[in-house]
């Protein structure tokens, strides 16, 4: 198995220091976040945190966890307007990668559990990171054994546990949360992503994303006239 790609949100507040555009600053991803708050490992592990899929319907649809995507995209609009995606070159054999299933953390974040399945009754968030972490294995093995049937995660997450450095990270063709966030925003809240999207850090970055949605929405700035893509 060869590298693949997982995708990690973040938003231009930090894109530009992780593809390296400052000079004299660290560029890349490095696990920054701990997995935990309770649960005494958990709270000694950082990582940097990705998805399996662009826009993955099993987190944005998930009928246990309504509330788990939106809580997601409103933390991604903490320090700015626009959430990015990226897409991480991961080698499977290489990296110190694993999928964890969240849900075992979210489970216990729920007032209500009623709608939620037993496994992921837990009676503390201690528990439920401790779960959390014992449900992680390698990625590759959990991509081999979900292509078998064997497993069946309600929010998998992938977990990055080494660095990564900023050429195997790219921002992604495929933005569907600043689509989203095109059409809900207005006035001075769109006007505002516009600009970080035409003079940002990564506007040659989001060139082809760019194009395509340009063909069927029409010029994000109408007013300026015909703007060459790059």
């Amino acid at each position: 198995m060869g590298s693949l790609q997982v995708y990690h949100y973040t938003n231009f507040s930090k894109v530009g220091g992780i593809l390296g555009k400052f000079q004299g600053e660290e560029s890349g991803l490095t696990p920054r976040t701990y997995i935990g708050q309770a649960f005494g490992p958990a709270r000694e592990k950082p990582a940097t945190f990705a998805l399996l899929e662009t826009a993955p319907h099993s987190w944005i649809h998930n009928e246990h966890f309504p509330l788990t995507w939106k809580n997601l995209v409103h933390n991604l609009d903490i320090l700015d307007n626009g959430k990015l995606l990226l897409e991480i070159s991961v080698d499977p054999q290489e990296d110190d990668a694993f999928v964890g299933d969240r849900s075992h953390i979210e489970g216990v974040r729920y007032s209500d559990n009623s709608n939620i399945p037993e496994r992921y009754r837990h009676k503390n968030l201690k528990e439920g990171e401790r779960m959390f972490m014992e449900s992680a294995i390698p990625l590759k093995e959990y991509l081999e054994r979900q292509k078998r049937g064997e497993v069946s995660y309600s929010l998998p997450e992938v977990l990055i546990f080494n660095n990564i450095p900023a050429d195997r990270i790219r921002v992604s063709e495929s933005q569907p949360l600043i689509e989203d966030d095109l059409t809900k925003l207005h006035n001075e809240d769109r006007r505002h992503l516009v600009e970080l999207i035409l003079r940002g850090f990564v506007t040659p970055e989001l060139a082809a994303w760019r194009r395509n949605y340009e063909s069927t929405h029409g010029l994000l700035e109408r007013s300026s006239g015909p703007e060459s893509l790059g």
